[in-house]
């Protein structure tokens, strides 16, 4: 295990996984969006850059999309995939981000649904919360590459989600 830091963002990095922290440009921040679990017509533009932090369980593309697009599709049963994406100061105060937490919070087991991907894919799962912490607006987003393995899955995931610190 080794700790990653970049972007206010520090976590402990499992042996065998693939991690990054970085933040986009502004020019290349994708377009407005809906996110999953929002109310509809919930529309989140991004107009200032924020962190990224990538976390699997496998070895991820350098090009992989901010939600894992170009990577889940690689997952098996036993793999799992963190995202967690910050978005911009002006969504702070925004109802979507209104549960300000100490830490990053850990999704339970009956939250990991398949109808929570942002790209269904057979067998697999997801979670995604909202929250502020440290003053700055992030969704966490978690893919596991098997739904009927969430008993296994989830306590690994949570596991590193409770190295995860973020500083203003």
């Amino acid at each position: 295990m080794g700790t990653m830091q970049g972007q206010g963002i520090s976590v402990e990095v499992p042996s065998g996984w693939d991690a990054r922290v970085f933040s986009r440009p502004p020019e290349a921040l994708p377009s407005p969006v809906t996110p999953a679990g929002a109310r509809p017509g919930t529309v989140l533009t991004h107009t200032t850059p924020g962190a990224v932090l990538h976390l699997a369980s496998f070895a991820t593309p350098s090009d992989m999309g901010d939600f894992g697009g170009g990577a889940v599709d690689r997952m098996t049963a036993a793999d799992a995939l963190i995202v967690l994406f910050e978005f911009g100061p002006e969504s702070l105060g925004q109802p979507l981000f209104a549960n300000v937490v100490n830490r990053v919070p850990l999704p339970g087991l009956a939250e990991y649904q398949p109808a929570a991907l942002r790209r269904m894919i057979a067998g697999q799962a997801g979670a995604q919360r909202f929250f502020t912490i440290a003053g700055r607006p992030f969704s966490l987003y978690v893919v596991i590459g098997s739904h009927l393995r969430r008993f296994h899955s989830v306590p690994m995931v949570n596991e590193v989600l409770r190295t995860v610190r973020v500083s203003p």
